[in-house]
């Protein structure tokens, strides 16, 4: 009995210490909160969102022979932020520069941030300056859940690469 109160005490200060699922897996030095915008930037990154949606896979619009894509898993959906980003820079902008997490209902679910070609017909990794394509912002949720209502983009200043889990700012970026 004394061993199962020891192992029932262990398994709640674990769940104690590692925390429920809400608190951010990144941190950031400076934070911007945007609410219920159809754009906003990231230095020379110009969003203009278009709409939100559930799907059970995120592809290209329309995809072509080879394509990348995120299949269905059973048991979630994808929650899928789309719209239209502008580089105004001239410097190449590379999307592992970005590292994003959604939030909703106290919980945190993994993120991804994809460009589509200009054909819409595959994901694309980069753009050049002054290029204008397509985004996809989603999570994958377990289904039953609620959409998420906040996506957290993560960078660093100039888009440089850093540490792990600390960048210079995140945008916070309040969904309706």
């Amino acid at each position: 009995m004394k061993k199962l109160a020891i192992l029932l005490l262990s398994l709640i200060m674990v769940f104690i210490i590692s925390g429920c699922g809400n608190e951010p897996q990144y941190t950031a030095s400076s934070t911007k909160l945007i609410k219920n915008s159809a754009s906003f930037t990231l230095d020379q990154l110009m969003f203009q969102i278009e709409g939100q949606e559930q799907r059970n896979e995120v592809k290209p619009e329309s995809p072509i022979g080879y394509y990348n894509y995120y299949k269905h898993h059973e048991g979630y959906y994808y929650h899928v932020v789309y719209g239209t980003i502008t580089n105004k820079s001239s410097e190449q902008f590379y999307t592992k520069s970005l590292t994003v997490e959604a939030v909703g209902e106290n919980e945190t679910y993994e993120s991804q941030f994809v460009l589509i070609n200009s054909v819409n017909s595959d994901f694309w990794k980069d753009m050049a300056p002054n290029e204008e394509l397509s985004y996809l912002l989603f999570s994958i949720v377990p289904e039953g859940k609620p959409a998420p209502t906040e996506y957290r983009i993560y960078y660093n200043d100039g888009f440089k690469e850093g540490e792990e889990n600390t960048f210079d700012f995140c945008v916070r970026l309040l969904l309706s």
